[in-house]
């Protein structure tokens, strides 16, 4: 029971150092989406890959929420 009790810890704080990471990585994407240089077609493929990694960051929240 025990290690059942701590693998699961020890999942939750992997899938929240997950969300960490990718919460820094919307903002990356956010200040390369309002930069001045970045280019349309950037611009579209950035703003996909921000809406999908959202997409995801919150489905991993929700996993961690529902084990608490």
């Amino acid at each position: 029971m025990q290690d059942k009790l701590t693998s699961s810890k020890r999942r939750v704080t992997l899938l929240s150092q997950v969300v960490l990471d990718s919460e820094q990585m919307i903002e990356k994407i956010d200040s390369l989406i309002s930069s001045a240089y970045t280019p349309e077609y950037v611009f579209t493929d950035l703003t996909r890959e921000r809406t999908l990694l959202a997409i995801e960051t919150m489905k991993i929240k929700n996993r961690i929420a529902l084990s608490n």
